[in-house]
């Protein structure tokens, strides 16, 4: 298995942010597996998208 990526602390407040508006509306929920998939940080418009 490999280590998580590193993000930076202001992609990091992007990425927590998004899993819980996510979360929130049910499209996703918690989960203790040990899958998992990477996420990654874009800017569309100067603005860091999901």
């Amino acid at each position: 298995s490999s280590p998580p990526f590193i993000s930076s602390p202001a992609n990091r407040k992007v990425i927590d942010e998004q899993m819980d508006k996510w979360i929130h509306l049910n499209f996703i929920e918690p989960s203790q597996s040990p899958w998992a998939a990477p996420g990654f940080i874009t800017y569309r418009n100067g603005k860091p998208r999901m």
